[in-house]
């Protein structure tokens, strides 16, 4: 448990929010679908973090995202989550050009897809000490696999990297 409580406090504290056209339509996608109940990005024009191109097209007045949609229903659960615990957190470390009314909520949100890599990682955890018998053995291997590799990177970027490490590591089960 503490491997994976430092591995999550890593991940959480590496969040940077919202950073590019992979993760922003993504984000919004998610937002049209719980305030909206559809896949029109269009609402959000107006957000200072509304960069979609060249991920996104416009078609019959609508506004779609190129990206996939199933990390968008996956993702729900964090914004409901981080709709809740985002007065927690603090902008005081980011330049103040970055910092827009939402910001708080969205860096909530991003830093909780860390949570995907983390479970991800335990699962990894468990198969390997199934097959080694050995729990430091797995421990070693899982905090090289979490420091050494580009699950840290895209832990907390709202892309599918730190979901498809969670599933990778259930399907092997």
């Amino acid at each position: 448990i503490i491997l994976f409580a430092f591995i999550f406090i890593l991940y959480f504290s590496s969040s940077v929010g919202l950073i590019n056209s992979g993760d922003t339509p993504q984000y919004f996608t998610t937002e049209s679908l719980m305030k909206y109940g559809s896949p029109n990005l269009a609402p959000f024009i107006k957000d200072p973090h509304f960069f979609l191109w060249p991920d996104s097209i416009e078609y019959k007045g609508s506004i779609l995202s190129f990206r996939g949609y199933v990390l968008s229903f996956f993702a729900v659960p964090l914004h409901i989550i981080a709709s809740g615990i985002y007065p927690l957190f603090t902008s005081s470390n980011f330049p103040s050009v970055v910092i827009t009314s939402n910001f708080i909520y969205e860096l909530a949100v991003v830093s909780l897809f860390t949570l995907f890599s983390v479970f991800g990682l335990m699962i990894m955890w468990s198969l390997i000490v199934k097959v080694t018998q050995s729990r430091i053995i797995a421990s070693i291997v899982v905090f090289l696999l979490a420091t050494g590799t580009y699950i840290w990177k895209y832990s907390a970027f709202y892309t599918r990297g730190a979901l498809m490490v969670f599933f990778l590591s259930t399907i092997s089960l």
